[in-house]
C-alpha cells in the first residue's frame, strides 16, 4: 500500500521522467507506430532464424503463528504546461527485435514454426529480446556519432566497441530441443556463491536487491571512478521481452496493463545477470554480453481472466539462494503467488510448494483464492523482491489500496521453507484475539481490518538471524473511523527471528495513520560508533523526511525519539486521531515538513503574494495536520507535506559501511487529499474513502508554491547524527527557465527526480530526470564527501530502476533499467 503512481493516457507510469536524448517530450505512440514496431520485430525474427523450436520454462498452474508485542520491548535473548513535470514516453526500442515464442499449453512454452503469426495473439511469450547493435543502431539511433562526444560536463553514451568498428556480440543460433520438452542451452555454468550480510556486495557480484542483505547498496569496486566516469559507454543492452507481446489484445483483458514500470534492480551471480519484467518474465543474461541464456514465463498475465490492480504491473526484483549445489530464484506475481525457479535452467522447481509456487494468500483471513475487490482486482499481489536467509524466504505483499469496505485481508508476513515451500511461521501484523498488541485495535476492529503489510523490501542481519519488517498502513489508508486506536503493527519497524518468526522488538512510527506514511523502503544496516560506543545500528528513512536510528539488536533508539503533541481536530465523522506522534530528535529531518506562510516561495514580493492567495482556502499546519473535507465555497482541504510521494520512497537510501554515512534522495512534494463517500450500491460501508490526489493549490502558470529545493540528496553521518551535506538533486531548469524566474539568476533548485542511489568506493551514482546535454535524463556521479557532481552521462530515456554494479572478467559494469515504449536494461563499462 502507499506506492506512488501516475496515471497518464490510460497507462500507469513511473515518476522517472522518460525522455529521449534530445530532451524533448515524446508523444504517446499511436497504433500505427506500434504496428510498425511489431513489423520490425517480425522482420528481425526472420533475420535471426528464430522460428525454430526454442524453449521457455513456465510454472504450472494447476506455521506456527507468533504473537506480537509492544514497541521497545527487549528481546528474550542475546508550469504552464511547458514547465510542469509530466512523465513522457520515449520512442520504441532502437534496433533489433524480440525473439518470440508461443506456449503450447499452460506452464511450459515452446516456440512453434508459426511464431511470426503468434505476434498477433496473446498466446506467445518471449524467448529473448536482445538488442541488435552495430551498423543499424549507429545509423538510426546515434545522432551524436559513434564516439563519446564531450559537451561541457556531459557525455553522450555510445555503444561499446563502435569506436573500433566492432559489432558487439549477440545471441547466436537456435536452442536445441531435448526430448518432448525443449530445454535452454546453458552457455556458461553457474558457480555457487553465498549471499553476504551488511558489508556491501561481495566478490564483485550483486546477489541481492540492495547488494547485501543489509541493504547498503554499496560495492567496493573502484575501476570506475571520478576520473573516467565520463568515458563510460554502453557495453550491451537488452530490451524487455514484454514488448513483443500483443499488448492491445492483453488490454482487452487487463485495461490497466503497462510494461513501462520495469523498476527492477538486477542481480549478478557467477557471471549471470538475473531480472524480472513487469509482466513477470524472469530472465537470465550473460553478464559480459547481455546474451539471453533463458527466459521463464509463469503465464500469469494471460491466464488471469480479470484485471489486475495497476500497481501490480511493476516488479522491483527477485531473490537468489544456493546451498552450494542447488541454485534458485524467487519472485512474486501480480495475483499473489511466490515462484521458485532453477537459476541454472530457468525451469520451475516443481518440488517447491504446489508445482513450483506458493499461494501467499492462503491462511490469510478474507483472502481466499479468487477474492477480488469491488473493481474486480485481486486483493493481494507482489511487486517487490523477496529476501532469503537461513533457508527461509520471506516475501512482501501489496494489499488492494482502494477499498470501500472495512473488511480487508491483513498483511501477515510468512516465513517459507526455501526448499519445500512450507510455511514455517506467520507473523500477524494485525494481531488477533490473544495477541499482544490487539488492545491497540479498539472496538475489536482487528476482527475485520486489513493491511499493515510490507509492500516494499526487507533487510536481514544474517549473523543475528533477524529480519526487519517496514510495515504499511492499515486499511483504509486515509480514514480510520472504523478502526479506532493506535493499530499495531501498522507503520512500524518490526524485528523478527527469521527462523521462528518470534518478535524481538518493534517501533511504531505513526499512531493511527491516516496520511499513508507507511515505510516505503527497506532499512539500512550499519555498524556505527556514537560517543565512543560501538552500535550495531539500523536506519529507516521515511516519507515524512525522518531517519529513525536504532540499535538493531535491542530496538533502543540511538538518539531520543519524543512523543509530541499534534493537532487532532478534523471534520471527518467518526475520526479520532492520536494526540501524540513520534519525532526523532536526531538526525534532523532531511526534507521540509508541514506548510506555513513562511515556507511559500518568496523569489519576489509579487510571487509571495500570489502564493499566499493560492493557499487562502486551504488548511496549513505542521506534520500530521488533520485531514479535512473539501467544502464547496469553503475550505478546500488540508495541505499534506510531505505528501504520499514526498520524502523518501521505494528507491530508498544507501549507506557506506566504511564511513557510516547515509545517502538519501528525497522529494519536496505536497498534495491535498480528497474524500468521497463510497456508493453503497457497490457494497461500500465506509464513511469515507480516497477520492483522489490533487496537487493543489496550484500556482498560476505552473510556478512552484513552496521554497526549493524541490528534490535533494542528503548525506547524514550516522556516527554523530549530523547532516554532512545536502545538494539539490539537479538544476531544476524547468523552474529556473520559467518566464517569471529566468531573469532572477537562481541557483540550482532541484526537482530533477529521486533516482535510487548506488555507492562505490569513491562515488555516489544516481539518475536524474533532466539536465543532460539537450536537457534530457542523465546518470550522474557525485563525490561522496561533498555531493559535488564529478561526472554526467546522457541517457536515451529516463531511468526507472536503481542502478547496480558488478565485475565480470576484469571489467566493472554499471547496469540499470531505462524507459521508452519498451523499457530496456543497459550495462555501462569503460572502453576496451
Amino acid at each position: 500500500m502507499g506506492e506512488l503512481h501516475t496515471q497518464q493516457g490510460g497507462r500507469v507510469v513511473s515518476h522517472a521522467r522518460n525522455r529521449a536524448i534530445s530532451g524533448q517530450p515524446r508523444p504517446t505512440p499511436r497504433a500505427e507506430d506500434r504496428q510498425r514496431a511489431r513489423a520490425r520485430a517480425v522482420a528481425s525474427l526472420r533475420d535471426l532464424g528464430l522460428c525454430d523450436r526454442q524453449a521457455v520454462h513456465g510454472t504450472g498452474r494447476s506455521g506456527a503463528d507468533r504473537a506480537p508485542v509492544r514497541r521497545h520491548d527487549r528481546p528474550r535473548r542475546g508550469g504552464t504546461e511547458e514547465w510542469r513535470q509530466t512523465p513522457s514516453l520515449s520512442p520504441a526500442g532502437r534496433g533489433g527485435a524480440p525473439r518470440v515464442s508461443s506456449p503450447e499449453h499452460r506452464g511450459e512454452g515452446v516456440v512453434r514454426p508459426d511464431a511470426v503469426q503468434s505476434l498477433q495473439s496473446t498466446e506467445h511469450l518471449v524467448q529473448g529480446v536482445q538488442r541488435r547493435r552495430g551498423r543499424d543502431h549507429r545509423e538510426q539511433h546515434s545522432p551524436h556519432g559513434a564516439h563519446v562526444e564531450r559537451i561541457g560536463e556531459h557525455h553522450v553514451l555510445a555503444v561499446r566497441g563502435e569506436r573500433a568498428g566492432r559489432r558487439p556480440p549477440r545471441y547466436n543460433g537456435p536452442v536445441k530441443q531435448l526430448g518432448a520438452v525443449a530445454v535452454v542451452v546453458i552457455i556458461m555454468g553457474l558457480s555457487a556463491h553465498p549471499v553476504s550480510a551488511q558489508h556491501g556486495a561481495p566478490n564483485g557480484e550483486w546477489p541481492t536487491y540492495g547488494g547485501d542483505l543489509g541493504g547498503t547498496k554499496y560495492s567496493a569496486l573502484d575501476q570506475i571512478d571520478a576520473g573516467n566516469f565520463n568515458d563510460l559507454e554502453i557495453a550491451w543492452r537488452w530490451t524487455s521481452a514484454d514488448g513483443a507481446l500483443d499488448l492491445d489484445a492483453l488490454r482487452e483483458i487487463h485495461p490497466d496493463l503497462s510494461i513501462l514500470n520495469m523498476r527492477v534492480t538486477p542481480l549478478m551471480i557467477g557471471g549471470t545477470v538475473y531480472l524480472v519484467t513487469p509482466l513477470r518474465l524472469a530472465v537470465a543474461l550473460d553478464a559480459g554480453t547481455g546474451d539471453v541464456r533463458w527466459i521463464h514465463d509463469p503465464d500469469v498475465i494471460r491466464s488471469t481472466k480479470k484485471s489486475i490492480n495497476a500497481p501490480g504491473y511493476s516488479s522491483r526484483g527477485l531473490a537468489y539462494w544456493t546451498d552450494g549445489t542447488d541454485e534458485r530464484l524467487y519472485y512474486g506475481t501480480p495475483d499473489g503467488y511466490l515462484l521458485a525457479i532453477d537459476a541454472k535452467t530457468g525451469q520451475a522447481v516443481r518440488s517447491f510448494g504446489e508445482n513450483g509456487r506458493v499461494d501467499l494468500g492462503s491462511q490469510i483471513p478474507r483472502n481466499g483464492r479468487g477474492t477480488t475487490d469491488h473493481k474486480g482486482h485481486p486483493v493481494i499481489s507482489v511487486n517487490s523482491p523477496p529476501i532469503v536467509a537461513h533457508d527461509i524466504v520471506v516475501t512482501p505483499t501489496s494489499i488492494s489500496d482502494q477499498p470501500i469496505t472495512k473488511e480487508q485481508p491483513p498483511g501477515w508476513v510468512k516465513g517459507i521453507d526455501v526448499r519445500t515451500g512450507e510455511t514455517k511461521w506467520m507473523f500477524r501484523t494485525v494481531p488477533q484475539a490473544d495477541d499482544i498488541g490487539v488492545e491497540t485495535w479498539q472496538d475489536e476492529s482487528w476482527r475485520y481490518s486489513g493491511g499493515a503489510n510490507v509492500w516494499s523490501m526487507f533487510s536481514v542481519d544474517d549473523e543475528l538471524g533477524y529480519i526487519y519488517l517496514p510495515t504499511g498502513t492499515p486499511t483504509n489508508d486515509y480514514y480510520g473511523g472504523h478502526r479506532p486506536g493506535d493499530t499495531l503493527f501498522a507503520e512500524s519497524l518490526v524485528a523478527l527471528d527469521i527462523e521462528t518468526g518470534e518478535r524481538i522488538w518493534h517501533f511504531q512510527a505513526v499512531h493511527h495513520g491516516v496520511w499513508d506514511y507507511d515505510f516505503p523502503t527497506h532499512p539500512n544496516l550499519i555498524d556505527i560508533t556514537v560517543d565512543g560506543r560501538d552500535i550495531k545500528a539500523i536506519a529507516q528513512v521515511s516519507k515524512q523526511g525522518f531517519t529513525y536510528v536504532f540499535d538493531r539488536v535491542t530496538g533502543e533508539p540511538v538518539w531520543p525519539i519524543e512523543e509530541r503533541g499534534v493537532e487532532t481536530d478534523t471534520d471527518l465523522d467518526g475520526e479520532v486521531l492520536s494526540p501524540t506522534q513520534p519525532f526523532p530528535t536526531r538526525p534532523l529531518p532531511f526534507e521540509d515538513q508541514g506548510s506555513s506562510i513562511d515556507q511559500l516561495i518568496d523569489f519576489t514580493p509579487e510571487l509571495r503574494a500570489m502564493a499566499v492567495e493560492a493557499v487562502r482556502h486551504h488548511r496549513l499546519g505542521g506534520l500530521f495536520s488533520p485531514p479535512m473535507r473539501t467544502v464547496e465555497d469553503g475550505m478546500q482541504g488540508t495541505i499534506q507535506r510531505p505528501a504520499i510521494g514526498g520524502g523518501a520512497n521505494w528507491m530508498g537510501s544507501a549507506v557506506d559501511p566504511d564511513t557510516g554515512i547515509l545517502y538519501i534522495p528525497s522529494v519536496n512534494a505536497y498534495s491535498v487529499m480528497k474524500y468521497v463517500t463510497p456508493d453503497p450500491a457497490e457494497g461500500g460501508n465506509l464513511a469515507y474513502t480516497q477520492g483522489g490526489f490533487q496537487t493543489a493549490p496550484l500556482m498560476p502558470q505552473g510556478l512552484p508554491l513552496f521554497k526549493p529545493p524541490y528534490s535533494r540528496i542528503t548525506a547524514i553521518d550516522l556516527n554523530t547524527g549530523d547532516h554532512a551535506w545536502m545538494q539539490p538533486n539537479g538544476d531544476g531548469d524547468r523552474y529556473r527557465n520559467h518566464p517569471q524566474l529566468r531573469d532572477l539568476n537562481l541557483p540550482p533548485l532541484g526537482g530533477d527526480g529521486r533516482g535510487g542511489p548506488l555507492l562505490t568506493t569513491s562515488l555516489l551514482v544516481s539518475a536524474l530526470s533532466a539536465g543532460g546535454t539537450d536537457g534530457g535524463p542523465r546518470l550522474v556521479a557525485r563525490d561522496k564527501a561533498t555531493g559535488a557532481i564529478v561526472g554526467s552521462l546522457d541517457l536515451a530515456a529516463g531511468a526507472i530502476g536503481t542502478p547496480m554494479t558488478y565485475m565480470h572478467e576484469g571489467t566493472q559494469y554499471i547496469a540499470l533499467t531505462i524507459g521508452g515504449d519498451v523499457p530496456e536494461l543497459i550495462a555501462l563499462a569503460l572502453p576496451d
